[in-house]
Formats: structure tokens, sequence, C-alpha cells
């Protein structure tokens, strides 16, 4: 039977799998468990067109489970298209199979896309113990945050920045949103430590939009 043969040849022959695998999903396209290992073959072969077709169609046929949009986003995101990945983990997030992990790649995916309001409001459907020591997680949802111009986002980054006062990205981030909000003078406080002629130029012109020209 080609489902036997096809489990003979997974982890062995990925070329030959991934063939045999098509011709029992042809055969038998509700064989879900052939299915996702198929996607598994296709990606040790870099076959990413492979394996979103091979998603799509376990979406068509098993439409109520979070797997096969999960599948379509993580080739989305290998392939470097964030909106497609994101338009999948929302549909992920959306089954009542869905894992943590789809809302955590649904945020990040968001904020990739420069979509950055929806990603504020993906960040905080993820548990803080998702993104807890991992600093490029922390970076996505402070970005998402501060991009979108949620109210908290100066809060969060003052948080932030407390902890890792050496953290550069963030602290211009930080810049940004508190001149943005015209408060000058936080600017120029928070963007002390900043160096390089174009920090100098900029804190000079918040010392005087702040009326303080003792502090440029």
């Amino acid at each position: 039977e080609l489902a036997e043969y096809f489990w003979v040849l997974a982890g062995q022959d990925a070329s030959a799998a991934l063939t045999v695998g098509l011709e029992a999903l042809a055969a038998n396209p509700d064989n879900h468990q052939v299915r996702d290992r198929a996607i598994a073959e296709a990606l040790a072969l870099t076959k990413e067109t492979t394996i979103v077709s091979l998603a799509a169609e376990g979406q068509k046929r098993s439409p109520r489970t979070a797997l096969w949009p999960r599948r379509a986003a993580e080739s989305q995101l290998r392939q470097k298209n964030p909106s497609a990945a994101a338009d999948a983990y929302l549909q992920a997030t959306r089954m009542s199979d869905a894992t943590p992990d789809d809302a955590l790649g649904l945020a990040v995916s968001l904020e990739a896309a420069k979509r950055y309001s929806e990603a504020a409001s993906a960040w905080k459907a993820v548990p803080a113990a998702s993104r807890q020591g991992k600093p490029d997680l922390e970076h996505s949802r402070l970005r998402s945050l501060a991009l979108s111009g949620d109210a908290s986002s100066a809060a969060e980054l003052d948080v932030w920045l407390a902890a890792k006062p050496e953290d550069v990205e963030m602290r211009a981030l930080a810049v940004e949103v508190q001149a943005k909000a015209g408060d000058h003078l936080k600017a120029l406080t928070l963007a002390e430590p900043l160096t390089g002629h174009e920090w100098l130029r900029r804190r000079v012109n918040f010392a005087r939009a702040a009326n303080r020209p003792d502090l440029a």
C-alpha cells in the first residue's frame, strides 16, 4: 500500500518519500498523518510551494483544525511573507485546538508585516511567559505598542529601559514616543545616553523645544 511504503521512506529519502506521499494523498486525501509528514519531507527539500499547497488542501478537507493554517503560516514566514503568515496564523487562532504558539506567531507576524495596530492587539493576547527571557519577542511587542500609538507604550518602554538601560533600539523608540507626545524634556532625558552627531543635534532641539536652552 502506498501509505505504508511512504512511512518506510519518510525520514530516509525525502525526495522519494514526498513523491510517494503525494501519490498516497491522491488516493486518500483525508489521510492527515501522511499529509503532515509529507509537509515535513517537503520542508527537508525546501519545497515551500508544495507545503503551502498541501496545507491549503488539508484545510479544505479539515477546516476546523489549526494545524493546516499553522503549517501555511510557518511556510510563509520562511518565505519572508509576514503578512500572509499573519493571515494564516489568524485562522489558526480561531480554531478550538489553537495553541499559545499560534497567538505568538500571529503577533510576531503582524509586527514584521508592519501591521502595528493589529500587532499591538495581538500581543495583548499573548501570555507574558511566552516572551519572558526572549529580547527579540519583547522588542516586537514594544515596537508594536509604540508604532501603533498605543497609550501604554511609554510606560511599557520605561519599565523595559529601567531593566535594560543599555538597549539602544528601545531607548531610541522611547525617545520618539515622548517626542510625538510633546514631552520634549522627557525625550531629552531619554536621549542623553545616545551617541552620534544626529543625537547631539536632536538633544539640542529637544532642549530648545522644552524651553531649557541651558540643557542644550
